[in-house]
């Protein structure tokens, strides 16, 4: 039986023996794309033949739990579902940005592919030291720095303290 996670939960699971094999698929995709199911398909093969190898590794069984979990006519956007191959339980991830079938296998869930496909991959960031702050926005991978003509120079003066060495 499949089982939900968040990428909380997912980042704090402890590290199987066996490796994991973690596939994303993007739902709505499949739905109408012939080029994602067959994607789906060579993918759900691999799984298959990865498993075949071992008689220890219950692949026929993750291949179907895999499949249960699409007929349920699940209402996300995106899925990543993940496979101990020493288990029988997948977890799966609900997700907003998956694009395209993507199948791995590592010694941990692939958490790096679905960080990268987060949705929101341009923000700004304040650094704050004890006496001084900076502001850079990153924008398409690339990190600059912003000047805010009205700002105070230091965290001193934004915050109205006087100087303890000038009094």
């Amino acid at each position: 039986m499949a089982k939900m996670v968040t990428l909380k939960e997912l980042a704090t699971l402890k590290r199987p023996e066996a490796s994991v094999l973690t596939l994303s698929v993007n739902l709505d995709k499949l739905n109408y794309q012939e080029t994602e199911q067959l994607k789906l398909k060579n993918a759900l093969q691999e799984i298959h033949n990865l498993t075949a190898v071992s008689p220890e590794i219950p692949g026929d069984q993750i291949v179907d739990q895999i499949n249960h979990l699409f007929d349920q006519g699940l209402p996300y956007r995106g899925l990543s579902i993940f496979a101990n191959l020493d288990g029988d339980e997948i977890l799966y991830l609900p997700r907003n940005s998956v694009q395209t079938v993507h199948l791995s296998v590592a010694g941990g869930p692939d958490l790096l592919s679905i960080l990268k496909e987060t949705p929101n991959k341009d923000y700004y960031l304040l650094q704050l030291e004890q006496t001084d702050f900076s502001l850079y926005r990153l924008e398409e991978q690339q990190l600059t720095t912003l000047k805010l003509p009205d700002s105070p120079g230091n965290l001193t003066t934004a915050s109205g303290q006087k100087n303890a060495a000038a009094a």
